[in-house]
């Protein structure tokens, strides 16, 4: 009975010292936080001493990720690199380069201890000596006006691809300072799946050199490459004397266009031809059968592809042209006020019209004195004039483009266009 009395206790004791024991169990929140830099030593363009830098960080670091994410520009060969806990130490060995700028750069593969990457790379710039330093800033443009919410990856480079420094820029504009007098390489994009490389099908870019002297501006301009080729999308027949080529994107130039009906040997002459962004004019000679295919070999969008050959068939719904061309719209307009004895007169026609076929004049309408016109440019539609001679200040002209005027079907205008403005000079 004793016996049993006594492993009860023993028992209970036992019970007791385990629940007095309990420890705490294992794991708990992630660490997630990115470790940052809080301060270095010497501060940032402070006077390097005895070859000592030291950068602080938010967090105890790990030392394995030391060597792939600290470099120094100039290039320093004999160095010691160290880490004890969150302070970076790093010792140059070696006689410094006199007035001369030292740039640490610190990429985003140095860890702390849970693995977690240091918030974003940067660079700190400190100096020996007395050197000149030049700035540059600019503006930052993005294709896609979305980007703008997006941190932007800049790197600079000397011309022979040494990196300088590297960081992390937002907004609208950027601005560098404490590099010195040099050419550099400026490389820019945006991470947008955050891989820590530049995917070229997927992110903007923008690449350039920059000449550094004193204070400079250059506009970072981010742009997607584009590997598409523009092609002919649709022809729309304005007349049998003009078609409108609707594009995929904008052209900047076309290296040849030609136009074959069914039957091999029958072609139809391009007589004028003019690009307007996405839009392509052509004044040609008659159509006269109703099938054709038009080819355009050699389209260059604005980032310089180049289509081998693009060809769209199309039907032809008239072969006659018995429509009277009109203006669409004038420059200046009626009743308007000009601050130029030399004005520009722009006028849109419905359709194409030559120089050859058209008849314009300015007239005084006090005096009835004549201001012959000449042509400044045609571009599809669109014809720029300019007087010959100046305009009467202060006194009201009469722009009359002719019914004479006629289109490449020798259809003139219905009557005399006319519209009054008034050059002020002072």
């Amino acid at each position: 009975m004793k016996r049993i009395t006594l492993i009860s206790v023993l028992f209970l004791i036992l019970i007791m010292q385990g629940c007095g024991s309990k420890k705490s169990p294992t794991g708990g929140e992630i660490d997630a936080i990115k470790p940052e830099v809080v301060s270095s030593q010497p501060d940032i363009m402070g006077q390097i001493e005895g070859g000592i830098i030291e950068i602080d960080f938010s967090k105890p670091m790990d030392k394995s990720s030391v060597s792939n994410s600290v470099f120094i520009y100039p290039p320093v060969i004999n160095k010691r690199i160290s880490l004890s806990r969150s302070t970076l130490k790093i010792e140059l060995k070696e006689a410094l380069k006199d007035n001369t700028i030292y740039h640490v750069s610190l990429s985003s593969a140095l860890k702390d201890l849970r693995g977690n990457g240091l918030a974003h790379s940067q660079s700190f710039a400190f100096k020996n000596g007395n050197p000149a330093a030049t700035s540059l800033s600019g503006l930052i443009k993005y294709e896609l006006s979305e980007d703008a919410e997006l941190p932007v990856n800049l790197t600079v480079f000397t011309e022979d691809s040494l990196m300088v420094s590297l960081g992390k820029i937002e907004g609208q504009s950027y601005s560098l300072s404490n590099l010195m007098p040099a050419n550099y390489l400026l490389r820019a994009y945006i991470d947008k799946n955050q891989n820590g490389r530049y995917d070229e099908t997927r992110e903007p870019f923008f690449q350039q050199v920059a000449t550094l002297s004193g204070k400079n501006n250059l506009d970072i301009e981010l742009a997607y490459a584009d590997t598409t080729f523009a092609q002919i999308k649709s022809i729309k027949q304005v007349s049998p004397h003009e078609l409108l080529v609707q594009l995929s994107k904008e052209v900047t130039d076309i290296r040849y266009i030609d136009i074959q009906g069914e039957e091999e040997d029958i072609s139809v002459n391009i007589l004028r031809k003019h690009i307007d962004k996405d839009r392509l004019y052509l004044l040609t000679a008659k159509q006269d059968t109703l099938s054709y295919t038009l080819r355009a070999h050699g389209l260059m969008d604005a980032k310089g592809n180049l289509s081998p050959m693009s060809s769209l068939g199309f039907k032809v719904s008239s072969t006659d042209d018995n429509t009277a061309p009109h203006i669409v719209s004038h420059s200046p307009r009626n009743g308007a006020t000009v601050h130029s004895l030399k004005p520009e007169i722009k006028l849109t026609f419905s359709e194409i019209i030559t120089e050859a076929n058209l008849h314009a004049k300015i007239v005084v309408t006090e005096t009835n004195r004549e201001i012959k016109l000449k042509v400044l440019s045609i571009k599809g539609r669109e014809i720029t004039l300019i007087p010959e001679s100046d305009l009467d200040n202060y006194r009201s002209h009469k722009l009359i483009v002719s019914k004479e005027t006629k289109d490449y079907a020798q259809n003139t205008m219905e009557q005399d266009f006319e519209s009054i403005f008034l050059p002020i000079k002072r």
